[in-house]
């Protein structure tokens, strides 16, 4: 007996609607690998800021204030 295509829901496929779901799975694949390329790029952006904020203040930290002893 030929095996046949069956979908998430359990329903048979036909060919038109099998080379739709390969194109919808194409599309989201494509998709999640745009996201991801593009938190990548926010995560550098932060990340550069950061060092960036960093390198421009004073690089000594400010002098304790006097204590009052007594």
């Amino acid at each position: 007996m030929p095996s046949k295509d069956i979908n998430t829901s359990g329903n048979q496929l036909s060919g038109a609607s099998k080379g739709k779901d390969d194109d919808r799975k194409a599309r989201l694949s494509q998709a999640l690998r745009d996201n991801l390329k593009r938190r990548k790029a926010q995560t550098r952006a932060r990340r550069t800021d950061k060092s960036s904020a960093m390198s421009a203040q004073s690089p000594h930290p400010p002098a304790p204030s006097p204590t009052k002893e007594g």
